[in-house]
């Protein structure tokens, strides 16, 4: 039996441009890990993959279909017993299941007695979800593309955060996305935008510095969808966040805060309304 963290991730800027010919959109977006996480336990199984702990059906989950895709690729049978104790909401904008894919393929190889090539598992990945390449790596990531293209992200001052999602409140990626086109047709291109967000990475030494570059396109779209993703962002703001954003497609919303106990105070304040977690960012 094996057992592994699988973290979440938030989005501290997410731009997005226009739809590609294979559905998705342009981004460019800045994730970090965060110390929220699910746990997931391996096994050997008797024969084909099994997932266990998930609402939705198994042969549905990012687990069993990173797992298979990594099969097909690799050439063998990831015979393994997965089961998956959430912490992570679901669709929420926090990777959650993507990230419970990417510990699966790094977990496959180790179970089933196979050194896997970092190759073979980056193709599973990108052939699995947007983000899963991202969960196979370490620390902060710049993603590009549809989130497939990865490169390493200067470091970033310290921060403590707060994570509130409303009680049960998910939104779905493609309606989220929908909404975007809608309400922004034919949005501009995406070059200048991400050189001034290379060059505005470069010039952050402090929490103060690393405000200005906090940013989500999509947040629009989704407080279109549910208007109360502006609450959460108000009562992060009224417990003294230095600066709030919704995460990836959302509705979760994070507060950043320079004090651990000033936003462990907060944590306690929104979990009287809302899901909520003080998390700190996972870094080498």
């Amino acid at each position: 039996m094996l057992e592994l963290a699988a973290p979440a991730k938030i989005n501290l800027f997410l731009l997005v441009g226009g739809r590609r010919r294979d559905g998705y959109h342009e981004v460019f977006t800045l994730m970090e890990r965060v110390s929220l996480a699910d746990r997931l336990r391996f096994g050997r199984s008797g024969g084909g993959i099994e997932v266990r702990g998930m609402e939705i059906p198994p042969r549905e989950n990012l687990v069993y279909r990173a797992l298979a895709a990594l099969g097909e690729l690799a050439g063998f049978d990831p015979a393994l017993e997965v089961e998956i104790e959430k912490q992570v909401p679901a669709a929420a904008g926090l990777g959650g299941g993507s990230s419970d894919a990417a510990t699966a393929l790094r977990a496959a190889g180790e179970l089933c007695g196979r050194r896997i090539r970092e190759e073979i598992l980056v193709q599973a990945a990108a052939a699995t979800g947007a983000d899963v390449p991202f969960f196979l790596g370490e620390g902060l990531g710049l993603a590009s593309g549809a989130g497939e293209r990865l490169e390493p992200a200067p470091p970033l001052p310290a921060y403590h955060a707060v994570i509130a999602v409303l009680p049960d409140a998910g939104l779905s990626t493609a309606a989220v996305y929908a909404e975007y086109d809608r309400l922004l047709p034919g949005p501009p291109p995406l070059e200048k935008r991400v050189a001034e967000k290379q060059r505005q990475l470069e010039g952050v030494t402090s929490l103060e510095s690393l405000v200005p570059l906090l940013e989500n396109d999509l947040e629009p779209a989704a407080l279109s969808l549910v208007p109360e993703i502006g609450e959460l962002k108000e009562e992060l703001s009224g417990q003294g966040a230095d600066a709030t954003l919704m995460s990836g497609s959302g509705p979760a919303v994070f507060g950043l805060f320079r004090e651990r106990r000033r936003a462990g105070a907060a944590a306690a304040a929104m979990a009287r309304r809302y899901r909520a977690w003080l998390v700190h960012p996972l870094r080498g």
